[in-house]
Formats: C-alpha cells, sequence, structure tokens
C-alpha cells in the first residue's frame, strides 16, 4: 500500500481545498479540516498534525511539512506561501493561553474562559523553519528568512534574515537575490515531470 493518500482519500477527509500532484502521508492527522488549505506541491510527511481553528490554516504550493509537526490555525490563523520549508517537529500556533490571569487552559475547556489570544502567522514564500522550533502568535517571518534548529520565534523575522535561540536572535543573513530565479525553473521542472 501507498504511504500517501489517494485523490480519493484526501476527497473523503473535508478538506477546503488541495492541489494537484500534493503527497500527504496517511498517517498525517487532520482536525477542522474544513478550515485547511493546500495547494499543489505539496509534501506532508508522517505524522504531523494539522489542526483548522476559527481561522484557516494556508499551505500554499510546493511546501514541504517535515515529521511530526504541529499547526494549528487557532483564532488567528496560518499562512505559509510558496517554497517554504518545516523540518521535522516543528510547531506553529495561530493561538495562546495566558496564564497570568488566573484563567483555565487546555482542550476541553470553553475558548472565554482561557484568557488566551490569537493573532495571525505568516510565512513568507522562500521561508526555512529548522527541527523542534516553535512559532508563536501574531508574527511574520519574511521573504527566505532563515530559522535555525530549536528557535523559539516571539517576535517577527525581517527578509533574509538567519535566527536562532530562545529567544530568535539575529546571527545573520541569506543571500535571497536568485529564489525566484529557482523557483521558476523548479515549477518548470515539476510540471514538465509531473509530480
Amino acid at each position: 500500500m501507498d504511504s500517501n493518500l489517494s485523490r480519493d482519500e484526501l476527497g473523503e477527509i473535508g478538506l477546503a481545498a488541495v492541489g494537484a500532484h500534493s503527497r500527504i502521508d496517511r498517517r498525517t492527522a487532520f482536525f477542522n479540516p474544513g478550515r485547511i488549505h493546500l495547494g499543489d506541491h505539496v509534501r506532508i510527511d508522517a505524522f504531523s498534525v494539522l489542526a483548522g481553528g476559527l481561522e484557516d490554516l494556508v499551505v500554499e504550493s510546493y511546501v514541504h511539512i517535515g515529521a511530526s509537526c504541529y499547526l494549528s490555525s487557532g483564532d488567528g490563523g496560518i499562512r505559509i506561501a510558496e517554497f517554504c520549508t518545516l523540518a521535522p517537529r516543528v510547531s506553529v500556533h495561530g493561538h495562546s493561553d495566558d496564564y497570568r490571569n488566573g484563567t483555565l487552559t487546555g482542550g476541553v475547556v470553553p475558548v472565554a474562559l482561557t484568557g488566551g489570544t490569537g493573532a495571525p502567522i505568516v510565512l513568507e514564500p522562500h521561508v526555512i523553519v529548522g527541527s523542534g522550533s516553535v512559532l508563536l502568535p501574531g508574527i511574520t517571518i519574511a521573504f527566505g528568512a532563515a530559522v535555525g534548529a530549536l528557535t523559539v520565534v516571539r517576535r517577527s523575522v525581517a527578509s533574509g534574515s538567519v535566527v536562532v535561540g530562545n529567544p530568535a536572535a539575529l546571527i545573520g543573513n541569506r543571500d535571497v537575490s536568485r529564489f525566484d530565479e529557482f523557483a521558476a525553473l523548479a515549477r518548470q521542472r515539476l510540471e514538465r515531470d509531473g509530480r
């Protein structure tokens, strides 16, 4: 048996959208799939969890989500643009609880009693997020930025920046000048090869 879901199986899940040539491992878990949009040529590896919330979780085309990633759009929403990569065990949270005011926590507690807040998370094209990193609500990781492994991102990251640590700190910059050129070549080759 193929480890990826067939087009028919993907249709039965009830996703809001799923593009052509996407490879989704059958061990991926989807919650509230009607709020999840997947583009063309998306790859999602085994044991990842994608949870739609009050706002949509949008994964555009040519995105790779590594094994055991956790994406929950919550009440903030998540948008991952083209040619982004999430290495294994990345967590992306569109909602965060606030423990300071004596509110309750947990998935069985009504949202009105949690005191949490949601804010959008946006990954612009060509972002790479290293293994085990955590992205918190209200951030944008701009074009071509890189987040090193085990990094906690609580503030937005500028285009081409390379950040690492907890909290994320700038350690350098990527050369982003040819990303669009290489993206055009990748699109051509993937469409030509039909995969």
